[in-house]
């Protein structure tokens, strides 16, 4: 599981950004009591959904790809091209 801290040092975002995320209903996430979570397998299934659908957007160069570091967390990556 990983807090809002943790996705955010994972992709890169504001923590505020991924609580609008929640609001909009485009981040998956569950709550306990009055904490927010965010599942490892959800988060890196999210990730790797949206990646291929912004490939276009990357013109030439290679899209970030979704993988795991050691540990509990989902990194976001960028392969050198």
């Amino acid at each position: 599981m990983l807090t809002a801290r943790d996705l955010e040092a994972v992709m890169q975002i504001d923590r505020k950004t991924i609580y609008a995320y929640m609001q909009r209903g485009l981040i998956p996430y569950f709550r306990i009591e009055w904490n927010v979570r965010f599942s490892k397998q959800e988060i890196v299934r999210w990730l790797e959904e949206r990646i291929p659908a912004s490939i276009g957007a990357w013109k030439g160069r290679r899209a970030p790809t979704a993988k795991f570091c050691g540990g509990h967390k989902a990194c976001l990556t960028r392969r050198k091209q």
